[in-house]
């Protein structure tokens, strides 16, 4: 068994993100870390948890990672919209994880709440991400 699929599937997503221009257009950016004072609209790549996968030859691990879309507009609609991409970007797609081979990456759930302050409008999005060992 290697090391957690975390780190490599957490920078997938990250470049999976950051290089599509639609979404880009739409956010200030994605972090891990936010930054002091950071602009609003911006995604978050959230927390991440696992289960075993094996079969009889080979090992896996079914990921679930959260993305957090944080929005002040005044509704619902651009939360909706950036959380629209993320799952157009992600959700039943394969993609590189490095010293993984991913087969295939799902949309699990989504909920937009919003926040005590009246103000921020949160987005969650799990996705479910099936990695076999390489």
């Amino acid at each position: 068994m290697t090391a957690s699929p975390f780190q490599p599937i957490q920078q997938a997503i990250y470049n999976i993100l950051t290089n599509d221009s639609t979404l880009m257009t739409k956010v200030t950016g994605v972090f891990d870390f936010v930054p002091d004072n950071q602009d609003y609209p911006y995604v978050t790549i959230g927390e991440a948890t696992s289960i075993p996968y094996e079969t009889y030859d080979r090992y896996g691990e079914e990921v679930s990672v959260v993305l957090h879309v944080w929005s002040r507009y005044r509704g619902m609609k651009q939360v909706n919209e950036i959380m629209d991409d993320c799952k157009r970007l992600l959700a039943r797609k394969s993609f590189a994880v490095t010293g993984w081979q991913n087969i295939s990456c799902f949309h699990d759930f989504s909920e937009v709440i919003r926040e005590p302050d009246g103000e921020t409008r949160h987005g969650v999005i799990r996705f479910r991400i099936l990695a076999l060992q390489d």
